[in-house]
């Protein structure tokens, strides 16, 4: 089986990426998985840095949604177009069995590989208690979200993101991939959340049903 790590973020989180790949590389020595960054622009110099620490495979990312665009969301103003990266997991099951999405600013105090046994095809972090129509900014949760969004449940449960496993055994992954990026560049403006929004409602019409890593272990937010 071949196993991936993957992150991403700007020039701007080289310190917080170097960080986390130190943090796991201390805790699971022993893994053999590759990790994977995706950057917008992580300098040469940055990148030879990084590499110090761990072997580390660098991929440019090119985001869904154009310059001017990005000026209506501020939602990507505030996360940065480097959110979506996290879609090129579904992508990257073209090369690995299994694809573990982590964000830069996790802190894995044990060994977590036992995620990559996980038996359903993707799995999230839930807590029950969010709703896909929490992922809409306020001035469009009364009408305009349920009528743009009709064909969706907007009160259904919705995922977290910060940490997620992806298995090739998901069907049609790179239908996903395309489905991810095109409903984006569409739809990103009315999300406040915007990749769990977009990946939750991918769930939602493609009937996947997904696993849910635990709570107590795996909660990345204070709201979990």
């Amino acid at each position: 089986m071949k196993y991936a790590i993957v992150t991403g973020g700007s020039e701007n989180d080289y310190d917080a990426m170097a960080t986390l790949i130190v943090n796991m590389t201390k805790v699971m020595p022993d893994l053999q998985v590759d990790y994977i960054i995706f950057h917008n622009g992580l300098s040469e110099k940055q990148q030879k840095r990084l590499q110090q620490y761990h072997p580390v495979r660098f991929e440019k990312y090119h985001s869904p949604i154009s310059m001017a665009a990005r000026l209506f969301s501020s939602s990507v103003r505030y996360f940065t177009p480097m959110v979506y990266c996290k879609y090129e997991c579904l992508r990257l099951l073209d090369t690995y069995d299994k694809v573990m999405w982590t964000d830069y600013d996790v802190v894995f105090k044990e060994d977590v590989s036992d995620l990559f046994d996980m038996e359903h095809d993707i799995s999230f972090v839930t807590n029950g208690q969010s709703k896909i129509i929490d992922m809409f900014y306020s001035k469009y949760k009364v009408k305009t979200a349920y009528k743009l969004f009709k064909e969706y449940d907007l009160d259904a449960p919705a995922i977290a993101t910060p940490l997620f496993v992806v298995s090739r055994q998901l069907k049609n992954y790179m239908e996903l991939y395309y489905w991810c990026n095109q409903k984006t560049a569409k739809c990103f403006r009315y999300l406040e959340q915007p990749e769990q929004g977009i990946i939750s409602m991918m769930l939602q019409k493609y009937h996947i049903q997904y696993g849910e890593l635990s709570q107590e272990i795996n909660a990345l937010n204070p709201k979990f």
